[in-house]
């Protein structure tokens, strides 16, 4: 996993999570974003989340291009949050932030590289 010094001016290798270490505030200030509820527990994650979490759709080369995060990376990053513990879904977001979602807790922010569906 790396880490970002400021989410907005560094990209998130494919198939990676990133520890947001400042910059959450300025990125998200500047984008139209959506906040959705993280399942209550991991038994439950897919269940509650399905295969995918499907977020916004963006113009890149010219063409429209649906960024997704397959819903096992979004649960990494949660156990990555929690340390595979256990955790009150309450206390967590994930922020759909075009191009990069993140997922918000206590612990800190990790931003998760998406996969664009074209």
């Amino acid at each position: 996993m790396g880490q970002i010094g400021q989410v907005s001016r560094v990209e998130v290798p494919d198939n990676a999570l990133a520890w947001v270490l400042s910059g959450l505030d300025g990125y998200i200030d500047v984008r139209d974003v959506e906040y959705y509820k993280i399942p209550s527990a991991y038994n439950s994650w897919m269940e509650e989340m399905g295969d995918w979490f499907v977020g916004k759709t963006v113009e890149k080369d010219g063409e429209s291009v649906t960024l997704a995060v397959p819903a096992n990376r979004v649960k990494a990053a949660m156990k990555s949050l929690t340390s595979g513990g256990h955790y009150d879904g309450d206390e967590y977001v994930l922020i759909d932030a075009a191009p990069y979602p993140v997922l918000q807790g206590p612990e800190g922010e990790i931003s998760i590289a998406p996969v664009e569906l074209r």
